[in-house]
Protein backbone atom coordinates (compact mmCIF):
# COMPACT_ATOMS: atom_id res chain seq x y z
CA UNK A 1 0.00 0.00 0.00
CA UNK A 2 1.13 3.56 -0.76
CA UNK A 3 3.63 2.52 -3.36
CA UNK A 4 3.18 5.95 -4.95
CA UNK A 5 4.17 9.40 -3.77
CA UNK A 6 1.54 12.09 -3.41
CA UNK A 7 2.05 15.43 -5.15
CA UNK A 8 1.55 18.03 -2.45
CA UNK A 9 1.91 20.90 -4.91
CA UNK A 10 -0.73 19.46 -7.26
CA UNK A 11 -4.00 21.34 -7.86
CA UNK A 12 -5.81 18.21 -6.60
CA UNK A 13 -5.80 18.18 -2.76
CA UNK A 14 -3.65 15.43 -1.25
CA UNK A 15 -6.57 13.83 0.58
CA UNK A 16 -8.40 13.43 -2.75
CA UNK A 17 -5.28 11.85 -4.28
CA UNK A 18 -5.22 9.36 -1.39
CA UNK A 19 -8.97 8.74 -1.74
CA UNK A 20 -8.61 7.90 -5.45
CA UNK A 21 -5.59 5.71 -4.77
CA UNK A 22 -7.46 3.69 -2.13
CA UNK A 23 -10.53 3.50 -4.34
CA UNK A 24 -8.42 2.01 -7.15
CA UNK A 25 -6.85 -0.49 -4.73
CA UNK A 26 -10.32 -1.61 -3.64
CA UNK A 27 -11.82 -1.85 -7.12
CA UNK A 28 -8.86 -3.83 -8.50
CA UNK A 29 -9.06 -6.26 -5.59
CA UNK A 30 -5.65 -5.47 -4.14
CA UNK A 31 -7.56 -4.49 -1.02
CA UNK A 32 -9.95 -7.40 -0.61
CA UNK A 33 -13.58 -7.15 0.49
CA UNK A 34 -13.98 -7.42 4.25
CA UNK A 35 -10.27 -6.85 4.92
CA UNK A 36 -9.24 -4.57 7.75
CA UNK A 37 -7.58 -1.32 6.72
CA UNK A 38 -4.54 0.13 8.46
CA UNK A 39 -5.35 2.55 11.28
CA UNK A 40 -5.27 6.29 10.58
CA UNK A 41 -1.91 6.63 12.32
CA UNK A 42 -0.33 3.66 10.53
CA UNK A 43 -1.70 4.78 7.17
CA UNK A 44 -0.43 8.32 7.75
CA UNK A 45 3.05 7.03 8.61
CA UNK A 46 3.06 4.58 5.69
CA UNK A 47 2.10 7.28 3.18
CA UNK A 48 4.07 10.13 4.80
CA UNK A 49 0.90 12.18 5.21
CA UNK A 50 -0.78 13.95 8.11
CA UNK A 51 -3.41 12.12 10.08
CA UNK A 52 -5.96 14.85 9.22
CA UNK A 53 -5.36 14.26 5.49
CA UNK A 54 -5.86 10.52 5.94
CA UNK A 55 -9.03 11.07 7.98
CA UNK A 56 -10.57 13.26 5.25
CA UNK A 57 -9.90 10.62 2.60
CA UNK A 58 -11.32 7.80 4.74
CA UNK A 59 -14.46 9.78 5.65
CA UNK A 60 -15.25 10.33 1.96
CA UNK A 61 -14.79 6.62 1.23
CA UNK A 62 -17.08 5.80 4.16
CA UNK A 63 -19.70 8.19 2.76
CA UNK A 64 -19.41 6.45 -0.62
CA UNK A 65 -19.91 3.06 1.03
CA UNK A 66 -16.46 1.70 0.11
CA UNK A 67 -15.38 1.50 3.74
CA UNK A 68 -17.24 0.71 6.96
CA UNK A 69 -16.24 1.40 10.53
CA UNK A 70 -16.85 -0.95 13.44
CA UNK A 71 -16.59 0.62 16.86
CA UNK A 72 -13.61 -0.73 18.78
CA UNK A 73 -12.45 -2.84 15.84
CA UNK A 74 -11.38 -0.42 13.12
CA UNK A 75 -12.13 0.34 9.47
CA UNK A 76 -12.86 -2.39 6.93
CA UNK A 77 -13.34 -2.72 3.17
CA UNK A 78 -17.07 -3.04 2.50
CA UNK A 79 -18.40 -6.38 1.44
CA UNK A 80 -20.65 -6.62 -1.67
CA UNK A 81 -24.22 -5.52 -0.97
CA UNK A 82 -26.97 -7.36 -2.84
CA UNK A 83 -30.69 -7.58 -2.58
CA UNK A 84 -30.80 -11.23 -1.56
CA UNK A 85 -33.95 -12.95 -0.50
CA UNK A 86 -34.31 -13.55 3.24
CA UNK A 87 -37.47 -15.47 2.60
CA UNK A 88 -39.90 -12.78 3.73
CA UNK A 89 -40.31 -10.84 0.44
CA UNK A 90 -40.72 -7.63 2.42
CA UNK A 91 -39.67 -4.16 1.31
CA UNK A 92 -39.70 -1.36 3.89
CA UNK A 93 -41.05 2.08 3.05
CA UNK A 94 -40.06 4.90 5.40
CA UNK A 95 -42.21 8.04 5.16
CA UNK A 96 -42.35 11.18 7.31
CA UNK A 97 -46.16 10.99 7.47
CA UNK A 98 -49.27 10.13 5.48
CA UNK A 99 -51.17 13.37 6.02
CA UNK A 100 -49.28 15.88 3.85
CA UNK A 101 -51.66 16.48 0.96
CA UNK A 102 -51.70 13.64 -1.55
CA UNK A 103 -47.92 13.47 -2.07
CA UNK A 104 -46.91 10.62 0.22
CA UNK A 105 -49.96 8.48 -0.51
CA UNK A 106 -49.29 8.81 -4.27
CA UNK A 107 -45.65 7.85 -3.78
CA UNK A 108 -46.86 4.82 -1.84
CA UNK A 109 -49.29 3.94 -4.65
CA UNK A 110 -46.44 4.00 -7.18
CA UNK A 111 -44.26 1.75 -5.00
CA UNK A 112 -47.09 -0.70 -4.42
CA UNK A 113 -48.09 -0.87 -8.10
CA UNK A 114 -44.56 -1.88 -9.10
CA UNK A 115 -43.88 -4.34 -6.27
CA UNK A 116 -47.26 -6.06 -5.90
CA UNK A 117 -47.12 -8.02 -9.20
CA UNK A 118 -43.66 -9.25 -8.15
CA UNK A 119 -45.07 -10.67 -4.91
CA UNK A 120 -43.36 -8.25 -2.57
CA UNK A 121 -45.07 -7.04 0.58
CA UNK A 122 -44.68 -3.51 1.90
CA UNK A 123 -43.82 -2.77 5.51
CA UNK A 124 -44.63 0.85 6.29
CA UNK A 125 -42.69 2.93 8.82
CA UNK A 126 -43.54 6.53 9.76
CA UNK A 127 -40.89 8.81 11.22
CA UNK A 128 -43.43 11.53 12.18
CA UNK A 129 -40.93 14.05 10.79
CA UNK A 130 -38.59 13.34 13.72
CA UNK A 131 -34.91 12.42 13.37
CA UNK A 132 -35.09 10.39 16.60
CA UNK A 133 -38.14 8.44 15.38
CA UNK A 134 -36.41 7.99 12.03
CA UNK A 135 -33.46 6.36 13.83
CA UNK A 136 -35.87 4.02 15.66
CA UNK A 137 -37.49 3.06 12.35
CA UNK A 138 -34.09 2.28 10.81
CA UNK A 139 -33.19 0.10 13.78
CA UNK A 140 -36.52 -1.72 13.60
CA UNK A 141 -36.41 -2.43 9.86
CA UNK A 142 -32.82 -3.68 10.09
CA UNK A 143 -33.86 -6.00 12.91
CA UNK A 144 -36.79 -7.22 10.84
CA UNK A 145 -34.35 -8.09 8.02
CA UNK A 146 -36.33 -6.57 5.20
CA UNK A 147 -34.92 -7.04 1.70
CA UNK A 148 -34.70 -3.37 0.83
CA UNK A 149 -35.78 0.14 1.82
CA UNK A 150 -37.43 2.99 -0.06
CA UNK A 151 -36.88 6.08 2.02
CA UNK A 152 -38.54 9.50 1.77
CA UNK A 153 -36.50 11.76 4.04
CA UNK A 154 -38.45 14.53 5.71
CA UNK A 155 -37.54 18.00 4.44
CA UNK A 156 -37.32 19.31 8.01
CA UNK A 157 -34.94 16.62 9.32
CA UNK A 158 -32.82 16.12 6.21
CA UNK A 159 -29.69 17.77 7.62
CA UNK A 160 -29.96 15.60 10.74
CA UNK A 161 -30.39 12.34 8.80
CA UNK A 162 -26.74 11.91 7.79
CA UNK A 163 -25.98 9.43 10.58
CA UNK A 164 -29.05 7.37 9.69
CA UNK A 165 -28.04 7.33 6.01
CA UNK A 166 -24.54 6.16 6.95
CA UNK A 167 -26.04 3.38 9.08
CA UNK A 168 -27.97 2.17 6.05
CA UNK A 169 -24.88 2.37 3.84
CA UNK A 170 -22.97 0.22 6.32
CA UNK A 171 -25.79 -2.32 6.58
CA UNK A 172 -26.42 -5.13 4.14
CA UNK A 173 -29.77 -3.65 3.13
CA UNK A 174 -29.98 -1.83 -0.24
CA UNK A 175 -31.99 1.38 -0.20
CA UNK A 176 -33.17 4.20 -2.45
CA UNK A 177 -33.74 7.80 -1.35
CA UNK A 178 -36.77 9.57 -2.78
CA UNK A 179 -37.20 13.31 -3.45
CA UNK A 180 -34.80 14.69 -0.80
CA UNK A 181 -31.15 13.69 -0.59
CA UNK A 182 -27.79 14.66 0.92
CA UNK A 183 -25.37 16.08 -1.64
CA UNK A 184 -22.33 14.93 0.35
CA UNK A 185 -23.31 11.25 0.56
CA UNK A 186 -23.55 9.07 -2.54
CA UNK A 187 -26.63 6.86 -2.65
CA UNK A 188 -29.18 5.51 -5.07
CA UNK A 189 -31.89 8.12 -5.45
CA UNK A 190 -34.94 9.11 -7.45
CA UNK A 191 -35.53 12.85 -7.49
CA UNK A 192 -37.36 15.55 -9.42
CA UNK A 193 -35.51 18.24 -11.35
CA UNK A 194 -36.76 20.89 -8.95
CA UNK A 195 -34.37 23.53 -10.28
CA UNK A 196 -35.76 23.21 -13.80
CA UNK A 197 -39.41 23.02 -12.74
CA UNK A 198 -39.26 26.37 -10.92
CA UNK A 199 -36.95 27.95 -13.49
CA UNK A 200 -39.55 27.26 -16.19
CA UNK A 201 -42.42 28.52 -14.02
CA UNK A 202 -40.63 31.80 -13.25
CA UNK A 203 -39.68 32.31 -16.90
CA UNK A 204 -43.34 31.71 -17.84
CA UNK A 205 -44.42 34.47 -15.46
CA UNK A 206 -41.70 36.81 -16.75
CA UNK A 207 -43.03 36.25 -20.26
CA UNK A 208 -46.27 37.87 -19.04
CA UNK A 209 -44.36 40.87 -17.74
CA UNK A 210 -44.04 39.80 -14.09
CA UNK A 211 -40.84 40.92 -12.41
CA UNK A 212 -42.00 41.01 -8.78
CA UNK A 213 -42.71 37.35 -8.05
CA UNK A 214 -43.55 36.12 -4.55
CA UNK A 215 -42.19 32.71 -3.61
CA UNK A 216 -43.87 30.85 -0.74
CA UNK A 217 -41.90 27.91 0.65
CA UNK A 218 -41.94 25.63 3.67
CA UNK A 219 -38.43 25.21 5.09
CA UNK A 220 -35.11 26.00 3.42
CA UNK A 221 -33.33 22.99 4.91
CA UNK A 222 -34.25 20.42 2.25
CA UNK A 223 -32.47 19.70 -1.02
CA UNK A 224 -35.74 19.91 -2.97
CA UNK A 225 -36.63 23.39 -1.67
CA UNK A 226 -33.06 24.66 -2.06
CA UNK A 227 -32.99 23.42 -5.67
CA UNK A 228 -36.27 25.22 -6.33
CA UNK A 229 -34.97 28.40 -4.73
CA UNK A 230 -31.87 28.19 -6.94
CA UNK A 231 -34.09 27.81 -10.01
CA UNK A 232 -36.12 30.85 -8.94
CA UNK A 233 -33.01 33.00 -8.49
CA UNK A 234 -31.40 31.81 -11.73
CA UNK A 235 -34.50 32.57 -13.80
CA UNK A 236 -34.54 36.12 -12.40
CA UNK A 237 -30.81 36.50 -13.00
CA UNK A 238 -31.06 35.26 -16.60
CA UNK A 239 -33.81 37.84 -17.20
CA UNK A 240 -31.87 40.73 -15.69
CA UNK A 241 -34.19 40.99 -12.68
CA UNK A 242 -32.74 41.70 -9.26
CA UNK A 243 -33.53 39.16 -6.55
CA UNK A 244 -35.58 40.63 -3.69
CA UNK A 245 -35.36 38.53 -0.48
CA UNK A 246 -38.56 40.19 0.80
CA UNK A 247 -40.51 38.19 -1.78
CA UNK A 248 -39.47 34.88 -0.17
CA UNK A 249 -41.98 33.77 2.47
CA UNK A 250 -40.92 30.75 4.55
CA UNK A 251 -43.94 29.35 6.42
CA UNK A 252 -41.97 26.75 8.40
CA UNK A 253 -42.62 26.93 12.16
CA UNK A 254 -44.82 29.99 11.70
CA UNK A 255 -48.39 30.20 12.95
CA UNK A 256 -51.28 31.02 10.66
CA UNK A 257 -51.45 34.46 12.24
CA UNK A 258 -47.77 35.11 11.54
CA UNK A 259 -48.06 34.01 7.91
CA UNK A 260 -51.20 36.09 7.46
CA UNK A 261 -49.41 39.18 8.75
CA UNK A 262 -46.39 38.58 6.52
CA UNK A 263 -48.52 38.11 3.41
CA UNK A 264 -50.71 41.13 4.23
CA UNK A 265 -47.62 43.29 4.67
CA UNK A 266 -46.11 41.98 1.44
CA UNK A 267 -49.25 42.43 -0.65
CA UNK A 268 -49.92 45.94 0.61
CA UNK A 269 -46.49 47.30 -0.22
CA UNK A 270 -46.18 49.83 -3.03
CA UNK A 271 -44.04 47.38 -5.01
CA UNK A 272 -45.96 44.27 -4.14
CA UNK A 273 -45.65 40.95 -5.99
CA UNK A 274 -47.72 40.79 -9.15
CA UNK A 275 -47.47 37.00 -9.11
CA UNK A 276 -46.99 34.25 -6.52
CA UNK A 277 -45.61 30.72 -6.76
CA UNK A 278 -46.79 28.64 -3.81
CA UNK A 279 -44.70 25.61 -2.85
CA UNK A 280 -46.50 25.04 0.44
CA UNK A 281 -49.28 22.49 0.91
CA UNK A 282 -52.87 22.68 -0.32
CA UNK A 283 -53.92 23.95 3.12
CA UNK A 284 -51.70 26.97 2.55
CA UNK A 285 -53.07 27.39 -0.96
CA UNK A 286 -56.59 27.86 0.41
CA UNK A 287 -55.21 30.19 3.06
CA UNK A 288 -53.36 32.30 0.44
CA UNK A 289 -56.39 32.52 -1.83
CA UNK A 290 -58.54 33.76 1.10
CA UNK A 291 -55.99 36.46 1.97
CA UNK A 292 -55.78 37.61 -1.65
CA UNK A 293 -59.56 37.82 -1.82
CA UNK A 294 -59.90 39.71 1.48
CA UNK A 295 -57.34 42.25 0.30
CA UNK A 296 -59.59 43.05 -2.63
CA UNK A 297 -57.35 41.42 -5.25
CA UNK A 298 -58.58 39.14 -8.01
CA UNK A 299 -56.80 36.19 -9.63
CA UNK A 300 -55.52 36.66 -12.31
CA UNK A 301 -56.63 40.26 -12.95
CA UNK A 302 -54.55 41.81 -10.17
CA UNK A 303 -52.27 38.96 -9.16
CA UNK A 304 -51.23 35.73 -10.87
CA UNK A 305 -50.82 32.44 -9.01
CA UNK A 306 -49.01 29.16 -9.72
CA UNK A 307 -49.34 26.19 -7.34
CA UNK A 308 -46.83 23.39 -6.87
CA UNK A 309 -48.65 20.04 -7.22
CA UNK A 310 -51.65 18.98 -9.23
CA UNK A 311 -54.81 21.02 -8.58
CA UNK A 312 -57.07 19.20 -11.08
CA UNK A 313 -59.30 17.87 -8.29
CA UNK A 314 -59.80 21.25 -6.63
CA UNK A 315 -62.83 23.41 -7.33
CA UNK A 316 -61.12 26.72 -8.09
CA UNK A 317 -62.35 29.73 -9.99
CA UNK A 318 -60.31 30.47 -11.98
CA UNK A 319 -58.67 27.09 -12.49
CA UNK A 320 -55.07 27.23 -11.28
CA UNK A 321 -51.94 26.89 -13.36
CA UNK A 322 -49.83 24.31 -11.55
CA UNK A 323 -46.58 22.37 -11.57
CA UNK A 324 -47.51 18.72 -11.95
CA UNK A 325 -45.12 17.06 -9.51
CA UNK A 326 -44.63 13.40 -10.50
CA UNK A 327 -45.29 11.90 -7.07
CA UNK A 328 -46.64 8.58 -8.33
CA UNK A 329 -43.68 8.20 -10.70
CA UNK A 330 -41.27 8.89 -7.84
CA UNK A 331 -42.57 5.84 -5.99
CA UNK A 332 -42.79 3.62 -9.07
CA UNK A 333 -39.26 4.45 -10.28
CA UNK A 334 -37.83 4.06 -6.77
CA UNK A 335 -39.24 0.55 -6.49
CA UNK A 336 -37.99 -0.28 -9.97
CA UNK A 337 -34.51 1.03 -9.16
CA UNK A 338 -34.37 -0.89 -5.89
CA UNK A 339 -35.21 -4.22 -7.49
CA UNK A 340 -33.38 -3.90 -10.80
CA UNK A 341 -30.35 -1.68 -10.30
CA UNK A 342 -29.26 -2.71 -6.82
CA UNK A 343 -29.46 -6.39 -7.73
CA UNK A 344 -27.39 -6.08 -10.90
CA UNK A 345 -25.00 -3.19 -10.33
CA UNK A 346 -21.45 -3.56 -9.16
CA UNK A 347 -20.54 -2.54 -5.65
CA UNK A 348 -20.57 1.23 -5.04
CA UNK A 349 -22.08 2.12 -8.42
CA UNK A 350 -24.92 4.44 -7.52
CA UNK A 351 -27.75 5.45 -9.80
CA UNK A 352 -29.68 8.70 -9.94
CA UNK A 353 -33.01 8.96 -11.72
CA UNK A 354 -34.15 12.53 -12.32
CA UNK A 355 -37.79 13.09 -13.27
CA UNK A 356 -39.32 16.16 -14.86
CA UNK A 357 -42.25 18.17 -13.50
CA UNK A 358 -44.61 19.64 -16.11
CA UNK A 359 -46.04 23.16 -15.97
CA UNK A 360 -49.76 22.77 -16.68
CA UNK A 361 -51.29 25.98 -18.04
CA UNK A 362 -54.73 26.95 -16.77
CA UNK A 363 -56.38 30.34 -16.08
CA UNK A 364 -54.61 31.85 -13.05
CA UNK A 365 -51.84 33.72 -14.92
CA UNK A 366 -52.28 36.87 -16.96
CA UNK A 367 -50.35 39.99 -17.92
CA UNK A 368 -48.69 41.75 -14.99
CA UNK A 369 -50.98 44.34 -13.44
CA UNK A 370 -49.55 47.79 -12.76
CA UNK A 371 -51.31 49.79 -10.03
CA UNK A 372 -50.00 53.35 -10.02
CA UNK A 373 -51.81 54.09 -6.75
CA UNK A 374 -49.45 51.83 -4.85
CA UNK A 375 -52.23 49.39 -4.12
CA UNK A 376 -54.54 51.85 -2.34
CA UNK A 377 -57.28 51.65 -4.97
CA UNK A 378 -57.49 47.89 -4.93
CA UNK A 379 -56.55 46.69 -1.51
CA UNK A 380 -58.95 46.69 1.38
CA UNK A 381 -57.32 45.87 4.71
CA UNK A 382 -59.15 43.41 6.93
Amino acid sequence: MCEISFKKQDVVPVYKQLREYLKKEIKTGRLSKGAKLLSEIDLANKCSLSRDTVRKALNELINEGLLVTQQGKGTFISKPKKLVSRGNNEIAVLLPALSVGQSYSQILDGINDYLRPKNYNLVLYLSTSSEAEEAKCIKALLHKKVEGLIWVICAYTQNKSCDNIRKMIQSAVPFVLVDNYNKDIKTNKVIVDNFLSIYQAVKYLIKFGHQQIGFIIRSTTSSSVNDRLSGYKQALRDSGIRFNPKFIVDTYKKSETEVRQILKALLTEKKRPTAIINLATFDYLQFIVRIISKLGLKIPDNISLIQMENTEGLLCDPSLTFIDYPTYELGYEAAKLLLNKTMKSKKNEYAEIRLNAELVIRDSVSEAFCDTSGGKNLIRLV
